[in-house]
């Protein structure tokens, strides 16, 4: 089953992490916030199709390009607000996909983000290229989740919604607190890392 093969890939996956400037509830919410992903996760569309009742996304679909391959999957994702999200493919054209966020406070104003993942795309690809793919899509992510949440449009709907009296995460509360520009790519290759960071990946999308 899907869920087998999603426990079988986590024990075989790769973690990155990085520090970004903005509590865990903020992270929380920009990473979630998943009408957004194609802003900066380099996921190509998304639709949410249901939502715990707390009004995070539960059922997620998307489509990315991915080995040069177009292809498409839905997520079940489950949250520990605002510490942590997991989510793995239930259905699609890939065969396994198993992810982690760990939101982690690094004082009054930081999150260190873990972040897990391990894929199999379901059709032949050599093994140090998939594992150079999966580190390269956590690399992606992390950088591309940092820049956004920074972003002083983002901050600002932020401290608008502190100086309003808001307390908490803002679940299911349109409009999303992220910034409406697309992301565009920092110096080096397509995630503002060096060439030869990126040289399995570059020209693909292959973010989650």
């Amino acid at each position: 089953t899907r869920e087998d093969d999603s426990l079988k890939l986590m024990k075989d996956s790769v973690e990155r992490s990085i520090i970004i400037n903005a509590t865990p509830e903020e992270v929380f919410e920009v990473a979630t916030g998943f009408e957004e992903y194609p802003k900066w996760a380099g996921v190509r569309t998304t639709k949410v199709l249901s939502r715990e009742h707390k009004g995070l996304g539960k059922l997620v679909y998307m489509t990315i390009k991915m080995f040069g391959h177009h292809l498409t999957y839905t997520l079940q994702y489950t949250h520990d607000a605002p510490k942590k999200m997991m989510w793995h493919a239930v259905s699609g054209t890939i065969k396994a996909l198993v992810g982690t966020y760990d939101f982690v406070p690094m004082g009054p104003t930081q999150t260190k983000v873990v972040y897990k993942l391990s894929v199999d795309p379901g059709f032949f690809v050599p093994g140090p290229v998939r594992k150079a793919t999966a580190k390269m899509v956590a690399w992606c992510a992390l950088k591309g989740l940092k820049k956004y949440t920074e972003l002083p449009a983002t901050k600002a709907r932020f401290a608008q919604h502190h100086k309003s009296g808001g307390g908490g995460l803002l679940l299911a509360s349109p409009p999303r607190l992220v910034a409406p520009s697309p992301m565009g790519g920092g110096a080096g290759g397509p995630c503002g890392g060096s060439r030869e960071e990126e040289e399995f990946v570059a020209a693909d999308d292959v973010l989650f």
